[in-house]
């Protein structure tokens, strides 16, 4: 059991390390700084915190959005950044974790984040595209650009609660994993979704870079990216691409 324990904290690092680990109260120790329109801010609000800063260890403009208030350690916190990423981090138990990742297409716009009476209003990395979240309950309310359906029960067993799927925009679908993200692991597949609900099957590796630590990065830009599904994804409606 001892055993277990540890192995799933190592784990949970790793997850943490990769992407989530900002949300735990500054534990990333890459430096912040403020770079373009990417001013950092931490803000709380009813019940969920933000945070957005300037990474330079990965130069990206990173938002998370995760529940003030947490019990026994059973919480669902969301993670964007200006490369496309939406990461969906669920925790279970102290040492229980794992997370559901999509990236968007395009990638035209700082993740922010605006607040009114009753909603917070997430601009993700594509400007036509918008997660709108209670300020009174964990629970996403609507969306715009993205239809997502939010499982409200925090589980292991619903590959995240969250289903992302494409209105205005290109979706890449990485899938669920405990303890880390899946567009972390090299060998596995994920999902290009179009608006027609046509799909294509890619590894990761012909999509992402990788060092020796399988630190990950997107191999194209949005230009080339359009290049490579012309080739790789013949089915897909590239319409959403366009820049």
């Amino acid at each position: 059991m001892q055993a277990k324990g540890i192995a799933s904290m190592k784990s949970f690092n790793l997850l943490i390390y990769s992407i989530v680990i900002l949300i735990f109260n500054h534990k990333l120790q890459a430096k912040n700084t403020n770079s373009g329109n990417c001013f950092e801010f931490q803000k709380n609000y009813e019940i969920y915190r933000a945070h957005r800063f300037f990474s330079t260890k990965t130069n990206t403009c990173w938002l998370s959005l995760s529940p003030i208030h947490n019990t026994n350690y059973l919480y669902r916190s969301f993670v964007f950044n200006n490369d496309g990423s939406l990461l969906v981090f669920n925790s279970f138990s102290e040492f229980e974790d794992g997370a559901r990742s999509y990236m968007l297409f395009p990638r035209n716009h700082t993740p922010t984040i605006e607040a009114d009476n009753f909603s917070l209003n997430l601009h993700t990395s594509n400007k036509n595209s918008q997660i709108y979240f209670s300020q009174f309950q964990k629970k996403i309310i609507s969306s715009k650009g993205i239809k997502v359906t939010e499982d409200l029960n925090i589980s292991p067993n619903n590959q995240g609660g969250i289903e992302i799927m494409p209105q205005e925009v290109l979706v890449l679908d990485g899938g669920w994993k405990k303890y880390s993200d899946p567009f972390a692991s090299p060998n596995r597949l994920s999902v290009f979704k179009d608006h027609e609900n046509n799909i294509c099957k890619v590894k990761n590796s012909e999509i992402f870079d990788y060092d020796d630590s399988e630190n990950k990065k997107f191999k194209f830009s949005d230009l080339e990216l359009k290049a490579f599904l012309l080739k790789s994804c013949k089915n897909l409606n590239l319409s959403k691409l366009e820049l």
